[in-house]
């Protein structure tokens, strides 16, 4: 089984870097297992730009060579060839003012190229991701099942909603909210713990199946 970890984690003791290292230690006990990261702050990818955006159109929606010497596709082409070669894609980050942070989304933004990961065919669009799994580990500092702040966490609905357009055949989501609540937080932390063992045995199981 082929991983690659795709993370965020500038808090490098932090609820977010932990949930890694749980599921770091539980998928690599596996002989088999072929273990590839992306660290997005020591390697981030190019963000959309003018640059971007016109090397982008001119290629893979009009046919046409970048014009520049130096395509700015090159590293997204790269990003983009490490999602294709994994069996499942770990995305670690922490929820920052209600959203993914910058580098993940650009992320996200570089693997979503028609014609490789998705296209547009006379049904509609059809996502071209199907035989990987993706899994997002989280963290918050707010308490996100309180019916008040249930509609900060934007993060869910839109990582849903992007992988179901890119066609991932599993989608998997795991939070540790509360994580400033002193006594919530270790609670919710833990439970996420047990979720990312519980996800990591299942895959582990049907692998044996």
């Amino acid at each position: 089984m082929h991983t690659l970890a795709v993370y965020f984690t500038p808090r490098h003791h932090g609820t977010t870097q932990q949930l890694l290292d749980h599921y770091t230690a539980c998928v690599t006990q596996s002989a088999t297992a072929i273990w590839r990261e992306r660290n997005l702050d020591l390697r981030p990818v190019p963000m959309i730009n003018s640059d971007t955006v016109h090397d982008y159109l001119d290629r893979n929606y009009h046919g046409r060579k970048p014009s520049r010497k130096k395509s700015h596709l090159l590293q997204w082409d790269q990003a983009l060839e490490e999602a294709l070669q994994a069996d499942q894609i770990l995305i670690v980050a922490p929820i920052y003012n209600f959203s993914l942070p910058t580098p993940v989304k650009a992320w996200f933004d570089t693997i979503a190229q028609r014609g490789t990961s998705w296209q547009r065919t006379d049904a509609g669009y059809e996502g071209l991701m199907g035989q990987r799994s993706i899994t997002l580990l989280t963290s918050a500092a707010m308490d996100l099942t309180d019916p008040d702040l249930a509609s900060f966490n934007q993060v869910e609905p839109w990582f849903r909603a992007m992988s179901q357009f890119l066609g991932f055949r599993s989608v998997n989501y795991i939070l540790a909210d509360a994580q400033a609540d002193p006594k919530l937080g270790p609670t919710r932390r833990q439970q996420a713990l047990e979720q990312i063992t519980s996800l990591t045995l299942s895959d582990k199981l049907l692998r044996a199946s």
